[in-house]
């Protein structure tokens, strides 16, 4: 669990997958086909290397980025320095 994650997002990640789905809230930003998160982060520095990783990443204005993020790497991005 990420103190850097939204309460609701750490939930999320937590709980098993059959009752996530079984709410709405739970479930916003996970495709399920790919097993992705959708996240909205704010960052500083360069996120380059997170898409040799394979996230994707939409840089917006602001230093805030949507990443796409494989579900078990949610964690490991979150624990990144340059994500606040």
């Amino acid at each position: 669990m990420s103190q850097k994650f939204e309460n609701i997002l750490n939930l999320a990640l937590e709980i098993p997958k059959q009752v996530r789905e079984q709410t709405e809230d739970l479930n916003v930003g996970y495709d399920e086909q790919e097993e992705t998160w959708e996240l909205i982060v704010r960052y500083h520095g360069s996120l380059d290397e997170l898409r040799m990783l394979g996230v994707s990443v939409e840089y917006l204005i602001a230093g805030y980025a949507i990443l796409t993020v494989p579900q078990q790497m949610v964690e490991q991005i979150g624990a990144l320095p340059q994500i606040e």
